[in-house]
């Protein structure tokens, strides 16, 4: 029976009594009162009956309401996993057709470098020929006054022959200022900044810097800019750095096809051991070249080592 009910069959109750009481309390009025009584109690009854029904019907409405909402909540979610899934995959293509594109024009980028660095190196060889031609060359002078001879013998031929001109030495250079050189690239090669870097690689590489090696090798293996990668790998080749071949190996698989191919051509300075890897070869045989550069090296290294004065460590022999 609810709150209601009660009240209501109580508050009966209490009339009928206060009623009963006033009226000195007969038998005809305690029937009347105990009728009264069962009439307030059907009524609460039935009064609770509706509120139950009415509260049965209010919950049933709630209920298919929440159920109504948690469907489409499930429908939503539906749409939007379906959604991102098909995002995902879309992006997937994307980046897997922009990575296949990228490595294509690295290659290609790679092909034109090496075949422009061809082109270049032969007319370098062209101009350096033939300007030893000329300096060998003897400088022709003017034929001095022909000196009269015997009658009959003609006139006298000119000596074009003349001394060789020797080109002037440059001036010494001074060991102190090689030194703060060295010592200053060596500090800058601790630095990330490649403007700084490449300055720093060309010097050390051109006094052949043989302690430099570690540096180098750091920055072929994690610097950003693949510029300066590659002037690492070059210098190291310059170096003849034995201790530099496994990285250097290793950056045969190096994403830039520009870095790889530099590093292919330290290991051939190094090792004379040549790859035949081509300026087009992909990630398959950057990783082949990879792994037979290793294994050459493992079954060279000592006498290689014995060529360059290089035991293990970098020092050079004494």
């Amino acid at each position: 029976m609810s709150k209601l009910a009660l009240l209501l069959s109580l508050l009966a109750n209490g009339l009928a009594v206060y009623a009963l009481l006033g009226r000195g309390g007969t038998t005809h009025d305690a029937t009347a009162l105990a009728l009264a009584s069962s009439d307030v109690d059907a009524v609460a009854r039935k009064l609770h009956e509706e509120v139950q029904k009415a509260a049965n019907v209010r919950d049933s409405a709630a209920h298919r309401e929440i159920d109504t909402r948690l469907k489409k909540a499930q429908e939503m979610l539906a749409q939007t996993t379906e959604a991102l899934q098909k995002a995902q995959a879309k992006a997937e293509n994307t980046a897997n057709y922009n990575a296949g594109k990228l490595e294509d024009l690295d290659a290609a980028v790679t092909s034109v470098a090496a075949g422009v660095e061809k082109q270049v190196q032969a007319a370098l060889g062209t101009v350096e020929t033939r300007v030893k031609a000329l300096e060998e060359r003897p400088l022709a002078v003017a034929p001095s006054q022909p000196v009269a001879g015997p009658p009959g013998s003609g006139t006298p031929k000119p000596n074009l022959t003349t001394p060789k001109v020797e080109l002037p030495a440059g001036p010494p250079e001074d060991p102190e200022v090689v030194k703060a050189q060295i010592e200053k690239a060596l500090v800058d090669l601790d630095l990330d900044d490649a403007e700084k870097l490449y300055p720093a690689i060309t010097v050390i590489s051109k006094r052949k810097v043989l302690e430099a090696t570690p540096k180098l090798v750091r920055i072929l293996a994690q610097h950003t800019d693949f510029f300066t990668r590659q002037a690492a790998a070059a210098a190291l080749g310059e170096l003849r750095a034995c201790d530099a071949v496994p990285a250097l190996a290793e950056a045969l698989r190096d994403k830039s096809g520009m870095v790889a191919q530099q590093a292919n051509k330290s290991l051939r300075l190094i090792t004379d051991h040549d790859l035949g890897l081509s300026p087009q070869a992909r990630p398959q045989e950057r990783t082949r070249a990879r792994a037979d550069m290793l294994e050459y090296w493992s079954r060279h290294e000592a006498e290689l080592r014995e060529r360059w004065k290089q035991p293990k460590g970098g020092e050079p022999a004494k």
